[in-house]
């Protein structure tokens, strides 16, 4: 049941009876429960954040229903004015910092902020030929790589659910899987916060297309033992590492703006890419250029290809050898 919604649903209760004379209470007290419903809402955040603001709304309030009660049914010869509520507001919130002060130095606030942070687990013992990805993050750290091995597949997405909607799901079909994951913040401006978390850990060898959203995060996409056929990146202020795959011939197509990436390119894989810039590159006199395409020089040698297609003006781009072994 929504909390929120129940006490809004008493007050009006209280609203109506004393109008109808059937429990009369004075403008006073009406106003006191205002206040008091106020805080309460305010205060009961302290079991999703451990803050002392909400932990001294949640004592006030308390007072405050003390004494609205005090004042129906007159079980104590007097009650609080407004300056003995005042202080009685004042102590509450001295009292509250005081508290999750000594709850930090104890451990105890961190135990409960834990509480809040959603974890979602994909495990699958048989191995599949052919993923399809569909992700889309933000504040996001992601890791995706092979298992090593030939057999299953594992993913996992660590999130606060406070600051955060996330979803992990996954279909199959055969020996085809297609997954699904999302984690995106609710507020854009929040700062300071904990990044998400996503591992992906795909069984060697199969084939790998999908689609790749991510904004304001950090991705290590490691393909080299991955058949990488086709994917498509759209990027903003993230920071990216790919490492082409080894295995196969890829295309994949990135429209990013103000990106760092990082494109690993393995000993036996050469590389064509199409783009409009090439004042951002890193390590770009290692290639050919001709026309709006920079080209490896073992493009007439390699075993596979990989097709890049750039589209971003404001990014920074280090393409990278690899030696045997890395």
């Amino acid at each position: 049941m929504n909390l929120k919604a129940l006490l809004i649903v008493i007050v009006g209760i209280l609203i109506i009876l004393s109008v109808t004379l059937l429990f009369p209470i004075s403008f006073w007290t009406f106003l006191e429960c205002i206040f008091a419903f106020g805080f309460l809402v305010l205060g009961l955040k302290i079991f999703k954040i451990v803050k002392s603001e909400y932990l001294g709304s949640l004592i006030f309030s308390v007072f405050l229903i003390f004494d609205i009660l005090n004042r129906i049914f007159k079980f104590m010869p007097h009650t609080w004015n407004f300056w003995q509520l005042i202080g009685l507001l004042i102590g509450s919130y001295l009292l509250s910092w005081g508290l999750t002060e000594i709850l930090k130095k104890s451990g105890k606030s961190n135990s409960l902020q834990r509480l809040s942070t959603q974890n979602i687990e994909i495990k699958k013992a048989e191995a599949f030929q052919k993923f399809d990805l569909d992700i889309d993050l933000s504040l996001t750290r992601l890791l995706l790589v092979d298992n090593g091995n030939n057999s299953g597949f594992y993913s996992n997405l660590k999130f606060e659910k406070n600051y955060f909607n996330g979803s992990l799901e996954h279909q199959t079909e055969n020996t085809s899987c297609t997954i699904n994951a999302k984690c995106i913040s609710k507020n854009e401006s929040v700062k300071g916060i904990n990044k998400s978390i996503m591992n992906l850990e795909l069984n060697e060898g199969s084939d790998i297309t999908g689609t790749l959203k991510i904004d304001a995060s950090d991705g290590i996409l490691d393909f080299s033992k991955l058949k990488l056929r086709k994917l498509d990146i759209k990027s903003n202020l993230s920071r990216i590492s790919i490492t082409l795959s080894s295995i196969s011939s890829s295309d994949i197509n990135i429209d990013a703006d103000v990106t760092s990436i990082n494109i690993n390119i393995p000993k036996n894989v050469g590389i064509k890419i199409n783009t409009n810039i090439f004042e951002n590159f890193r390590g770009i006199e290692n290639f050919e250029i001709d026309g709006d395409k920079i080209i490896s020089r073992n493009i007439l040698n390699c075993t596979y290809i990989s097709e890049i297609n750039l589209n971003s003006d404001m990014s920074k781009i280090a393409l990278i050898n690899m030696e045997d072994g890395e």
